[in-house]
Formats: structure tokens, C-alpha cells, sequence
């Protein structure tokens, strides 16, 4: 974490929340591996909130199987009640229908 608060959220491949960890740049937590091919999402705690996301190369563009069904995708209208549930969320909830 490189500037202010932000949750992580760590979800099966079914949308069921598995981890939430908060990141913060002031410490304790201010980084964290998240194993590769695994759901996860971010959302801001403080309005200023800066991280830094390494994977490794090649780049590969996003394609429309990175994103998870049970998610909306950037700019769908559904954007903003996903994000404050994020901002809610605890182990165990379920992000599917």
C-alpha cells in the first residue's frame, strides 16, 4: 500500500467471500500475495488510496474471462452497489445469486 486504506477480498469461484484483509500504508499490513488465478477485488477505505499490483509477464490484456459472473463489469450500472457491498462485506458472504 503506497497511500492511505483499501480492503482486499480474496472470493471462491463461486462469489463467496473467503478473506478480507485491510491494507494500510501507515502499517500494519501494508502488503500482501494473493496466489495467481484467484478472484479478488479492491475497494478504497480513504478517498485517497494508492497500491501497487505486480504480476508477472507478459502482459496479457484482460478478456472477458477475467471477470467473474457473479460480478458486474466496468461501467455496468450495478458498478456502485458492488462496491459498497465490498466496502461491507465479511467472511462467508455469498456475491452470487
Amino acid at each position: 500500500m503506497l497511500e492511505g486504506t483499501a480492503s482486499f477480498v480474496v472470493f471462491s469461484p463461486k462469489g463467496e467471500v473467503l478473506a478480507r484483509h485491510e491494507l494500510c500504508a501507515q502499517g500494519p499490513l501494508r502488503g500482501l500475495e494473493i496466489p495467481p488465478n484467484t478472484w479478488h477485488s479492491v475497494v478504497a477505505v480513504e478517498q485517497a488510496a494508492t497500491f501497487l499490483e505486480v504480476k508477472q509477464g507478459p502482459y496479457q490484456p484482460l478478456s472477458t474471462e477475467d471477470v467473474a459472473s457473479w460480478a458486474p463489469a466496468e461501467g455496468e450500472p450495478q458498478v456502485a452497489d458492488f462496491l459498497q457491498r465490498l466496502k461491507h462485506c465479511r467472511i462467508g458472504d455469498k456475491f452470487h445469486e
